[in-house]
């Protein structure tokens, strides 16, 4: 693949997406200083986890939150990050959204997932 007249490799891609998700997700973030009001729990259960990678038990315990409400909560924040990420008027992130979504979304891609989840 080619893109912008470069060869595209994987880590291309990668970066691309992180930089996507990175925007998307600061856009998520409450006005003002950090807290654990729920206003602020889709940005500290993304942020924590998959920018400072923290264990998904210590974002609970911060955020007094049982399992099955976190979990919920999270599926909820990464549905709020796709449709922020559907917003950005970026070349680079319609770039990867074109490509990128198709393959992540193949029936290939899904039954590896799903055989790490068992």
């Amino acid at each position: 693949m080619v893109h912008n007249g470069s060869p595209v490799t994987y880590l291309d891609k990668g970066r691309a997406l992180r930089e996507a998700i990175l925007t998307a997700l600061n856009e998520l973030k409450p006005a003002g200083e950090r807290s654990v009001v729920k206003e602020w729990h889709p940005y500290i259960i993304l942020y924590d986890e998959y920018v400072e990678r923290k264990k998904t038990a210590e974002i609970m315990s911060e955020l007094f939150m049982s399992e099955g409400t976190f979990y919920r909560a999270r599926r909820e924040s990464i549905e709020a990050v796709a449709r922020e990420i559907e917003r950005i008027d970026s070349k680079s992130v319609k770039w990867i959204a074109s490509d990128g979504l198709p393959e992540l979304t193949s029936e290939a891609v899904q039954e590896r997932l799903m055989r790490k989840r068992t």
